[in-house]
């Protein structure tokens, strides 16, 4: 946290290196658990180093009783788990600025897992072929194609797996059963 120990001792609390907002909070929530004897442990917590960056810490910590049998103080730990919450929230990050950009995408995109169920499918998908997410879950990327198209489509689709064929020109079957020109690309 970069203070020394006589910037600590006796000066300052180990509440005053939490962030304002939430300090109050993360004292109440540590008082509660230590005065009833729980054991505090594994609570993650922002604290402000001596230069001002946040650190997330890792804290757990147990009462230490008085001769009396009442809670005096606690004993604790924290562990500086700031390069694992700074990942967590960058791949969230991602996450979301990928679904921003794949959901306005004008072109359908699909994502299938490699025995054709549909995964995911962009906003696109569900406004041009109106079927909703709940009824895309569970559905085979082949029933996008009418019935009668199923065969040529998984003849065409397998010869572009193997780079036979660049695209597929079966179009695609809305859910009230019109179709739409479209050409497929894997």
């Amino acid at each position: 946290m970069g203070f020394r120990p006589d910037e600590l001792v006796g000066r300052r609390t180990f509440y005053d290196i939490h962030p304002e907002e939430g300090r109050e909070a993360f004292r109440e929530q540590s008082f509660a658990a230590l005065e009833s004897g729980a054991v505090f442990s594994g609570v993650l917590n922002p604290a402000v180093s001596s230069d001002g960056r946040i650190v997330w810490l890792s804290t757990s910590a147990s009462t230490v009783l008085g001769p009396d049998g009442s809670p005096v103080g606690y004993r604790g730990m924290d562990t500086d788990i700031s390069e694992q919450v700074l990942a967590k929230i960058a791949v969230e990050e991602s996450e979301t600025n990928f679904r921003t950009f794949f959901d306005t995408l004008d072109d359908i995109i699909v994502v299938a897992s490699q025995d054709g169920h549909i995964l995911y499918a962009n906003r696109s998908l569900h406004t041009k072929l109106q079927y909703s997410e709940q009824e895309l879950h569970g559905m085979h990327i082949l029933d996008l194609h009418a019935k009668e198209d199923h065969e040529e489509a998984r003849s065409i689709l397998a010869d572009m797996f193997k780079g036979l064929r660049g695209a597929c020109p079966l179009s695609l079957q809305r859910k009230d059963g019109s179709f739409m020109p479209a050409e497929t690309r894997v």
